[in-house]
């Protein structure tokens, strides 16, 4: 069974690093924040969408011999924390409208599908506030 998150963090972590010369942090169970500004990843939901016929999965049947690969969908959850995660979060964003960084992630079989609105999820703590800013990246992948 292939690790999800590591398949796809790689390449999206490629394209944030050209896309805005920061890599992100991987936010899973084991995620401890470093200080100052930076961006993290985290993955919601990954679930598979279709099977088509194609080159990963071999089955034999009454016409021959076909190969299936099966589609994923997943959601991954940008978010950017210090002075410059509104600024970080959007060009990211922005870099999925140039073709040469899309390139990255064509060639690993991921594609952009979209995201939700930049969201202010700043909040207030110790009298001091954190600035946060997240949107929902969907893409979708072929495995």
């Amino acid at each position: 069974m292939i690790d999800f998150e590591d398949y796809l963090f790689v390449p999206i972590s490629d394209f944030m690093l050209q896309a805005i010369g920061k890599r992100p942090y991987l936010m899973d169970e084991n995620f401890i924040a470093p200080e100052g500004d930076y961006l993290a990843l985290q993955f919601v939901e990954i679930q598979p969408i279709a099977w088509c016929e194609g080159s990963s999965y071999k089955t034999e049947g009454e016409n021959g011999t076909y190969n299936y690969y099966a589609t994923y969908e997943a959601m991954i959850r940008l978010v950017g924390y210090g002075k410059t995660s509104l600024g970080n979060v959007q060009s990211v964003c922005m870099g999925f409208r140039e073709k040469r960084l899309t390139n990255i992630l064509r060639q690993k079989n991921i594609a952009y599908f979209g995201h939700t609105p930049v969201r202010n999820t700043s909040y207030k703590y110790a009298d001091q506030i954190e600035r946060r800013y997240e949107t929902i990246l969907k893409i979708r992948f072929v495995q």
